[in-house]
């Protein structure tokens, strides 16, 4: 599992975006290193597409999605916000990707 923004765990530096155009630049310009928020299937799979190091989902479409991605072998990693560690053996057992401390 992948866990981003911890205090004592280093961690790849990205580039949060907010939209699909701002994305296609980011890739360009960081050699890939940008996460979008996605909130549908079909944003997960154009992010994706586009190049997205990270897809930051709620939890209400994080397993959904992270479904999608295992179908189709995404490069791209979803990514639950959470706000304890408490959290993250949930969604490890639900097999998602990673987490991101906010």
């Amino acid at each position: 599992m992948i866990i981003l923004g911890h205090q004592l765990i280093e961690h790849d530096k990205f580039i949060l975006v907010e939209s699909m155009e701002e994305l296609i630049r980011c890739g360009q310009e960081n050699n890939g290193s940008c996460a979008i928020q996605v909130s549908t299937v079909k944003d997960a799979i154009f992010a994706n597409a586009m190049g997205a190091k990270y897809m930051m989902v709620n939890k209400d479409m994080a397993i959904e999605i992270q479904q999608v991605a295992n179908e189709y072998l995404f490069d791209s990693r979803v990514i639950v916000p959470i706000s304890s560690e408490d959290e993250i053996e949930g969604l490890a057992k639900l097999g998602i990707d990673g987490v991101l401390f906010d």
